[in-house]
């Protein structure tokens, strides 16, 4: 049992049995803290720019499934609003160009004396942790605008300990061989373009590194619903290097599709060309939105780098309930081959479940239901169904906080 204390502040169960051996957490080698699980260490965009790619933070009541060409309105934060009227904020404001962030805090106290592993970001017991310093710079594209664009975005975990996480295979990696607790990790460094003549509204271009398009959670502690993250999430692609580009059929759909080097690797001795690619049905003002995506690659474990490529398979679905009530479920299934000490394919698969409750505009209550197998134990380290039940609420306190 796991009970955490969050605090954001904006500037911009299973008794599985006996072990097998290691597991890899691709993308990156284990921490150096002391698990109960063998071996200690993915990195979606989304988690996904947010899961599903909006250009800014928005509410995290309710993760941005399926965005629509048209960004939503962004919230100044605290550091934007500090250099409006100076020379640099004027400059900023000219180019369309973006510069905030924020910290998240948090203390989880669990039955567990050292490690809550399998959980990741909120792994270390009884301790007081800074999980993101996140730094986003960006020029994002104005969809209103329907003509050739340019833009860029860089994320930036600078430092906090959930980029233990998210530092790809081959960038930085020197850090988890260190053991640092507080690493920096360039979770998204992209430059994009916009090509409205290209599909019924236009196509995004990406090339660099980018959060995974699918799936409901997100790396981000503003677009995600809870500080501790499913096991869906945290057990499948965080990001992604490469190309992505997203054709907007319509206003209501959308399709992506790219080439990347494989699910949390940069470029390495360890990349292998995987393919990602997703179809996104989100109506105008609807109620309701549906996105899937699919990871596909030589799903073989790679043995003489001791790395994991496999194919995913997701689905996330949206229902807006009532104006104040919102359900979704996320679901993937994912797989892959030779993996040591096993035969024939080992799948991890696993589904969540949420509801949204808007109390008042500054209060939400949330809920999340999962149940999540790694029939052979190849991803968390021990064979078996894990279950989390997590309940919580929101507090918007003022506009940073």
């Amino acid at each position: 049992m796991i009970l955490d204390v969050l605090f954001a502040a904006g500037l911009a169960l299973a008794q599985p049995p006996a072990p097998l051996p290691p597991p890899v957490f691709v993308p990156q080698p284990m921490i150096s803290v002391p698990v109960t699980v063998p071996g200690d260490q993915s990195p979606a965009p989304v988690a996904q720019a947010a899961p599903m790619g909006q250009a800014a933070p928005i509410a995290p009541t309710v993760p941005c499934v399926n965005c629509a060409p048209e960004a939503p309105v962004a919230p100044k934060y605290l550091a934007e609003r500090l250099l409006e009227g100076t020379r640099l904020g004027d400059f900023f404001a000219e180019r369309g160009i973006r510069l905030y962030g924020w910290t998240e805090m948090s203390y989880t106290y669990g039955t567990a004396d050292q490690s809550n592993a399998p959980q990741k970001f909120v792994d270390r017991a009884r301790e007081f942790l800074f999980n993101q310093n996140y730094l986003v710079f960006e020029k994002p594209i104005d969809f209103s605008r329907k003509e050739f664009q340019i833009g860029f975005r860089s994320d930036t975990i600078a430092p906090g300990s959930d980029a233990r996480f998210t530092i790809p295979r081959g960038l930085f990696d020197y850090q988890l061989e260190k053991g640092y607790l507080y690493p920096f990790d360039n979770t998204q460094q992209y430059a994009e373009i916009y090509m409205p003549n290209i599909g019924g509204e236009g196509t995004t271009l990406k090339v660099g590194r980018f959060y995974n398009p699918a799936g409901y959670e997100s790396i981000m502690a503003t677009v995600t619903p809870f500080l501790t993250r499913s096991y869906d999430f945290q057990y499948n692609a965080l990001t992604y290097t490469g190309v992505l580009a997203t054709t907007y059929l319509s206003d209501s759909v959308s399709v992506n599709y790219g080439a990347t080097f494989g699910s949390d690797v940069f470029v390495d001795t360890a990349s292998r060309l995987t393919f990602i690619g997703g179809l996104k049905i989100a109506p105008a003002g609807g109620c309701s939105s549906l996105a899937i995506n699919v990871q596909v690659t030589n799903p073989k474990y790679d043995t003489k780098e001791a790395f994991a490529d496999y194919n995913s398979y997701n689905v996330v679905y949206t229902q807006k309930l009532t104006d104040r009530l919102t359900y979704a479920i996320d679901a993937t299934a994912s797989h892959m081959t030779e993996f040591p000490g096993t035969t024939g394919a080992a799948w991890w698969y696993g589904a969540a479940q949420y509801l949204n409750y808007a109390v008042t505009d500054c209060m939400t209550g949330l809920a999340r239901v999962e149940v999540f197998q790694d029939d052979k134990g190849v991803r968390t380290g021990t064979a078996g169904t894990y279950t989390d039940v997590t309940v919580g609420a929101q507090w918007k306190l003022n506009d940073s906080i």
